[in-house]
């Protein structure tokens, strides 16, 4: 079970860098590479769901949060 924590945790970090640097994307009107990155970080978000990390209302609102 440690094992998956520790996934799970790497993937959050993982998602907090594709969101910084979406953000950063915006403030420069990048808004090529902020697309590119919010998709990789919707593929993270699947792929936590698709590997029981994370239930389908958690991602739902990890979603959601991408752009505040």
């Amino acid at each position: 079970m440690m094992l998956t924590k520790e996934m799970r945790d790497a993937m959050e970090d993982q998602l907090h860098l594709y969101m910084q640097i979406a953000a950063r994307c915006v403030e420069e009107e990048n808004l090529t590479d902020a697309k590119a990155y919010f998709h990789r970080y919707e593929g993270a978000v699947e792929t936590l769901y698709a590997m029981g990390l994370v239930s389908e209302v958690e991602g739902a609102r990890w979603l959601a949060d991408f752009w505040p």
